[in-house]
């Protein structure tokens, strides 16, 4: 009430004393928060009896927008990630009105993904709706002269601009401005393309939004504010800020913020998800995952150990025979023992179990992992994971075997070897048959019956189909208690695994890049050997499974495989 009576005597005043008009004019001019909290209103619908409000702002929000104004100046990019309804867009615009109507030469662009969310008469929801509303309920002497088309607006008087564009890849292309505002900006497709298109236009972006996942152009570049790896701002607003929602506010046995007004706002929600990314600004749970969060959370509890050991294995490089398990901290490779699973006084696995080994290969440049699962076939229990983001597809697939040989079955065969064979994994497929291993993986074929065979294509093709159902497989085992994962980087890749609006099952970071190089930064390697291990775990217990003798150096078969090989690492499926 106060406030509003402030307004009036202003009102007043202004109308009947051209001194006083200018003086407060003057301070509006120099004063953002002054203008807006004298002058400026705001529109809540939900408030059905009055949802033209005049605009004074919490104490979060003067930080706000004092910050995002400093930012502009200065000429820095600010990253905004934010609760819903904690009046962002309404401060962006805010601050872009004032210096348009205060400040000459000023040139600013809003952006969203879609045209009418910019622009569109008579709908709050488009930016220039709440550009024009601030307008329009300022005083007659306060509005300059104007000019106003769609997606523009003008200030005759100082030069000044704003205008609308939706997200294309080109937005904004060929302009220059002060600033730009990027609304909602997770929710945009070409989200990389923008990045590339605005990083030249303005010394200042604004990129405005709530999580979406991770797997979008706003994560990356929200992770390189809040690690601080360039000038940008991370502003935060989360709810809990806001002094009518944060009322009664305590935290549950998580540790989690809560209060009676969330508490009544979960009850609303339809889904977990809803809740992670409309409140609490959690970039993983806000994306559709794949392998439930929830489970992962019980396996880090139940089931995630630190290794027993590290180290790797001294194997001969021409016949890749293992020779010893060399222990050391940094091992790249991990082994967790059991009452079932330790090394013997050789240093050598128990002969008797039935080991799976699933790969997934690297380009050994640093960027992605190959990685390594080894499986007790018969109880679900992982034993060993490697991970190496250098080592080539070759050296790799020398590894491979020289570990299955280590891992030695009760069968006297080495461990089952399964691996990815698209991509660098023709390379692998081809090393490992040249070295001459041969209990591995053949792609299944049908022959017009319901029963499958065995192919002469080494190694698992992967499609998006038959991707959905091996990682669906390995969801599945991993929540009855069949597969039991004990490495904790393991189930944190499995978080970023994703639904993608083709249909396909990915992991988030491996979609946020436009390296034409293929080249990832962490892109699920672990999970991919997890599931081939376990898939392979499965087929290679069928009693039906046939395994392949050891062929004679120089003899028919040899020579056939030999050609195959030589296909393989031509990039030719058909021999």
């Amino acid at each position: 009430m106060k406030n509003l009576e402030l307004r009036r005597q202003y009102i007043h005043q202004a109308r009947t004393s051209q001194d006083r008009q200018k003086e407060l004019y003057t301070l509006c001019s120099r004063d953002l928060l002054f203008f807006l909290n004298a002058f400026g209103w705001t529109y809540d619908p939900r408030r059905t009896n009055n949802p033209v409000v005049p605009f004074i702002t919490y104490g979060f929000q003067d930080g706000v927008l004092i910050d995002i104004n400093d930012y502009i100046q200065n000429g820095n990019d600010i990253v905004m990630e934010k609760s819903r309804d904690m009046g962002a867009s309404w401060m962006c615009l805010s601050v872009f009105y004032w210096r348009w109507r205060f400040r000459k030469y000023q040139s600013f662009m809003m952006v969203s993904r879609k045209a009418d969310l910019v622009d569109k008469s008579g709908d709050p929801d488009s930016l220039f709706w709440k550009v024009d509303f601030l307008q329009k309920h300022l005083p007659g002497w306060m509005i300059p002269d104007l000019t106003r088309n769609n997606m523009h607006l003008h200030n005759n008087e100082n030069q000044s601009t704003i205008d609308g564009e939706s997200t294309t890849g080109d937005v904004g292309v060929g302009g220059r401005r002060t600033a730009i505002l990027l609304d909602e900006f997770a929710k945009v497709d070409e989200g990389y393309k923008v990045l590339e298109a605005t990083r030249d236009n303005t010394k200042c972006r604004i990129f405005n939004s709530t999580p979406e996942g991770t797997g979008n152009a706003y994560f990356d570049i929200r992770q390189k504010a809040a690690d601080k790896a360039t000038p940008m701002k991370l502003l935060t607003l989360h709810w809990a800020l806001h002094p009518e929602k944060a009322a009664g506010l305590y935290w549950d046995s998580s540790g989690k913020k809560r209060s009676p007004w969330y508490d009544n706002e979960c009850l609303r929600t339809a889904n977990l998800r809803e809740i992670a990314k409309e409140l609490d600004i959690d970039y993983e749970a806000s994306g559709y995952q794949f392998f439930d969060p929830a489970l992962l959370e019980v396996q880090m509890r139940k089931n995630v150990r630190p290794p027993d050991m590290r180290g790797d294995i001294d194997f001969d490089s021409t016949t890749c025979k293992p020779n010893a398990f060399l222990e050391r901290e940094d091992g790249a490779l991990r082994l967790w023992t059991s009452d079932t699973f330790r090394l013997d006084e050789n240093g050598k696995p128990p002969k008797n179990k039935t080991y799976v080994a699933g790969c997934d290969i690297g380009v050994g440049s640093g960027n992605s992992n190959s990685t390594l699962s080894v499986v007790d076939a018969e109880t679900g229990e992982k034993l060993a994971e490697y991970a190496n983001a250098n080592i080539k597809d070759y050296e790799f697939a020398r590894f491979a075997v020289a570990l299955c040989r280590w891992f030695q079955c009760k069968n006297d065969m080495g461990a089952y070897l399964i691996w990815e064979a698209n991509g660098p994994g023709r390379a692998f497929g081809a090393q490992v048959l040249e070295i001459g291993y041969r209990n591995i993986y053949y792609r299944e074929q049908s022959d017009g019956s319901v029963r499958k065979k065995a192919s002469d294509f080494p190694g698992w093709f992967t499609t998006k189909d038959n991707k959905r159902v091996l990682l669906g497989d390995l969801r599945r085992a991993e929540s009855t208690g069949e597969f039991i994962n004990r490495s904790a980087e393991a189930v944190e890749e499995r978080r970023h695994y994703v639904h993608l609006s083709s249909g396909s099952i990915a992991h988030s970071r491996s979609v946020t890049t436009e390296d034409p190089t293929g080249a990832r930064d962490n892109h699920g390697d672990r999970v991919i050997a997890d599931a081939l291990a376990y898939r392979g775990s499965k087929e290679y217990l069928l009693p039906t499974a046939v395994q392949e003798p050891e062929i004679p150096e120089g003899s028919f078969a040899w020579r056939i495989k030999q050609r195959q090989a030589k296909a393989l690492r031509q990039g030719n499926d058909w021999w």
